[in-house]
């Protein structure tokens, strides 16, 4: 029995592993698009908010391509997910920003 839940829970990993590189990494030109909206910004920022992205969102759900949404429309969602996900006001900041930048370059990559 413990045994299969070893194999399990690897596989949760790896899976979630595999996810986390679909999706894209921040750029430069993401944090430029960013601080449009929020000055302050930084690259490590929007890193940090994939991250979040990818260690939260992932436990409860497949991540969704942030081009999914437009980049306005995320902090609504990322507000009605915040108590199920357990993220605090500071992480939804960053998904909320590394969530918008990556959906807009990636509407303006389908473009």
């Amino acid at each position: 029995m413990m045994y299969l839940r070893a194999i399990f829970v690897g596989f949760l990993l790896l899976a979630a592993a595999g996810c986390a590189t679909t999706i894209i990494q921040p750029t430069p030109a993401d944090v430029q698009w960013a601080q449009t909206r929020w000055p302050a910004v930084t690259l490590e920022d929007l890193q940090s908010g994939r991250s979040l992205y990818v260690q939260k969102c992932s436990s409860c759900h497949h991540l969704r391509n942030p081009a999914q949404y437009e980049p306005g429309r995320w902090p609504e969602l990322l507000a009605k997910m915040r108590p199920k996900a357990k993220i605090n006001p500071a992480e939804e900041e960053l998904l909320v920003q590394y969530l918008s930048s990556a959906s807009e370059r990636t509407r303006n990559e389908a473009e």
